[in-house]
């Protein structure tokens, strides 16, 4: 994969260039880098930020009056979900067009497992964040599958 960083060879280059050809330039450059934080980091992110989400709606677990071992029990089964989507982003991260794939099949699968398309907000907080992350990494084209 080419280096995107403009090297000092490439500025000296830049050297001869109109004013009104460096602008445009830089726009289409400018341009680049927010398709690719977009369809690059943008499903990352917000696959970390859901885990997290999910993380936090588990530690509810801990407030019963159980023992330590059925809370960690409890605990651990309240987290599969969450261990799903770790290896799934840990997949997508290398192979984005496949893990895509599989976010959107995670976002039916909840769908249809948690019951989400009977409300809009479960809906949109349980699946449409795997349907968009998914769509994500389906539109990324930095990558050699």
């Amino acid at each position: 994969m080419k280096d995107k960083w403009v090297n000092i060879r490439e500025v000296s280059l830049l050297r001869n260039l109109s004013r009104k050809k460096i602008i445009r330039i830089i726009k289409i450059i400018n341009n680049m880098k927010a398709k690719q934080m977009l369809t690059v980091w943008l499903p990352r992110v917000l696959t970390i930020v859901y885990i997290s989400f999910f993380v936090l709606l588990s530690l509810d677990v801990f407030n019963s009056t159980a023992t330590a071992l059925e809370k960690m029990g409890g605990f651990l089964m309240h987290n599969i979900p969450t261990i799903l989507l770790i290896v799934s982003l840990a997949y997508a991260w290398k192979k984005t067009r496949t893990g895509g794939i599989i976010f959107v099949i995670l976002g039916i699968a909840f769908s249809l497992f948690y019951g989400t398309y009977e409300r809009l907000d479960t809906f949109v907080l349980i699946s449409l964040p795997l349907l968009l992350v998914g769509t994500l990494f389906l539109l990324n084209k930095d990558e050699h599958n």
